[in-house]
């Protein structure tokens, strides 16, 4: 069954009436609306809300929890958002890349980004979706930034809001635990509104802590101007991230410069030069994680994982992954999961 078109410009395909339109507002953004829960009460300037109905959502700072189903989005633009997986994974496209967040990452996109997503039900994909309000980051930020006597002076002035690195970023340490909490407590029966309002408030310092290590990883780019050092940093990661993403498919040097909108032999020394690994072996790299997940995780047999991931032959495969892992991907399989008691007939020692 399909999903009713939404506003202009966003197109909705799945088989769950998840989603419900808006007539876009008055400043051209265009929202998509989850149903749920009713709003939470708002305070004076900010409004916070869980789940929000269609009136409330564009203006607050909004928390989505997403269940498995099928859902698939086109032409989304957002406010500040941050995308995370709680469980399978989540792929989204903007005119820079693609990401397949999943329950080791997540990622950051701008006030005014476009971008599709897909979900598909076979993933059983469980996400939380984090909208922010404008001028909520950038009134953190301010905070952060200026004196005591600044803000005692004019604690009402807006700022300028930060401008994010659109990138994967991986999901651990106080982070990790900061939105494990979040969504225990959004679906508890105790939940309180002042306890959500406070949780962007944790969270919104948790991304400017965030912010303020990703620029410090820009100023030691290899690069000589600053501007440079950031330019490169984000085109580099667009083409990380599409190797993150498009692993499974059989990428050349070529078409990921492409995608970093550098020369080959550009991109490949910048590549190199700034996370210590060729493209190609960051995209090895890539396909041998996943199938070590996969074999921990899944039923599939080795052949099929060897496939799925992008090798072409088993025998390299199996010979690549010995040599990261310290076992064949039978011998990992056995190990990590003893009830598993045969390999199939194709496995490879």
């Amino acid at each position: 069954m399909g999903v009713s078109p939404g506003p202009p410009g966003v197109k909705l395909r799945g088989r769950r009436r998840f989603f419900k339109r808006a007539n876009p507002p008055a400043s051209g953004i265009r929202l998509l609306i989850v149903q749920g829960f009713p709003m939470v009460a708002a305070s004076a300037r900010y409004r916070f809300a869980v789940n929000p109905l269609l009136d409330n959502v564009l203006h607050a700072n909004t928390v989505l929890h997403m269940r498995p189903g099928d859902y698939h989005i086109r032409g989304f633009r957002t406010f500040l958002t941050l995308k995370s997986v709680v469980e399978g994974q989540a792929n989204y496209r903007t005119r820079h890349t693609r990401y397949q967040v999943d329950d080791g990452s997540m990622v950051i996109f701008n006030h005014g980004q476009e971008y599709d997503s897909d979900f598909e039900a076979r993933d059983r994909t469980e996400a939380l979706t984090f909208f922010f309000q404008p001028g909520f980051i950038a009134d953190a930020a301010r905070s952060r930034e200026e004196t005591d006597a600044a803000l005692l002076d004019d604690p009402v002035r807006r700022a300028q809001p930060p401008l994010f690195f659109e990138r994967l970023y991986p999901k651990t340490g106080p982070f990790a635990a900061l939105l494990d909490e979040i969504r225990i407590g959004i679906s508890s029966p105790g939940r309180t509104a002042s306890w959500v309002e406070e949780q962007f408030y944790r969270l919104a310092d948790a991304l400017l802590g965030l912010h303020e290590i990703t620029r410090r990883e820009v100023e030691r780019f290899p690069a000589c101007r600053a501007s440079t050092r950031e330019e490169l940093y984000r085109r580099l990661h667009y083409a990380r991230d599409y190797i993150h993403t498009c692993y499974a498919e059989p990428l050349t040097v070529q078409e990921i410069a492409n995608v970093a909108c550098l020369s080959p032999f550009h991109f490949q020394r910048m590549f190199k030069l700034a996370f210590s690994q060729t493209p190609m072996n960051c995209l090895q790299a890539r396909r041998l994680d996943v199938a070590r997940k996969l074999l921990l995780r899944t039923e599939q047999d080795v052949t099929s994982i060897c496939l799925n991931v992008g090798f072409e032959s088993l025998g390299s495969f199996s010979w690549l992954f010995r040599r990261k892992f310290g076992l064949s991907p039978r011998q990992f399989r056995a190990a990590a999961r003893p009830a598993v008691v045969a390999a199939p007939a194709d496995c490879r020692p």
